[in-house]
């Protein structure tokens, strides 16, 4: 079997471009996405803003930080997440592909529902369809505000995996930290829980500050 590829990303480093070859020399500036191979590992070494949701496109890869208390993937930094104007997409949707998150933490998404509209633009910080599968290990998840949403952190028809996962300061109608549908699975071990809150939507009540 050959050997998988690894790439790293270093925005912070002075040598980063997309047009490298991913390498610690010379790191991508950005994720990258589209020359990611099938079962690649992707590295990243230093914090990172998502400025739009990244599908995943191929099946099997590995996005990992060094240290899932300094490396952070951020939708805003963390005053502006504080003001309700600001906003930011959904991080990661994973459709009928295996992707895996560890060693990092993700933080700083939030969506208004627009006045009269019943949802809102996403549901869940991370998405996955039926036949998905997403695992998280060494993980943090914080400050997810989706008001109206079924899933803060993650709205899940799939197969959910989370190891040592920490869902802190998320917010959702139904399900502020994990929203699992009827056709999902979710195993979690060593994960916790703290300052979750729902809140009545539109046509929904409020249920499962933690997991609904």
């Amino acid at each position: 079997m050959p050997a998988m590829d690894t790439f790293y990303v270093d925005p912070f480093n002075d040598a980063a471009t997309d047009d490298g070859a991913g390498t610690e020399a010379e790191p991508w500036f950005s994720l990258n996405t589209g020359r990611w191979t099938e079962g690649c590992r992707v590295v990243l070494k230093s914090a990172l803003y998502i400025d739009g949701t990244v599908t995943v496109p191929v099946n099997n890869v590995t996005l990992e930080g060094t240290s899932k208390d300094e490396i952070f993937i951020m939708g805003t930094e963390d005053d502006e997440f504080a003001e309700e104007s600001a906003v930011a997409p959904r991080f990661f949707q994973v459709f009928d592909m295996t992707f895996t998150l560890k060693n990092l933490t993700l933080k700083n998404m939030r969506q208004e529902t627009p006045q009269g509209e019943e949802q809102p633009a996403y549901e869940g910080m991370l998405f996955l369809n039926p036949g998905a599968v997403l695992n998280l290990e060494n993980v943090n998840i914080e400050h997810v505000s989706l008001p109206k949403a079924r899933g803060g952190a993650i709205f899940s028809e799939g197969t959910l995996n989370c190891t040592n996962v920490s869902f802190k300061n998320c917010l959702a109608a139904k399900g502020a930290g994990i929203y699992v549908s009827q056709a999902g699975r979710l195993n979690c071990s060593g994960c916790t829980f703290k300052d979750n809150s729902v809140i009545d939507g539109v046509s929904t009540w409020r249920l499962g500050a933690a997991i609904c």
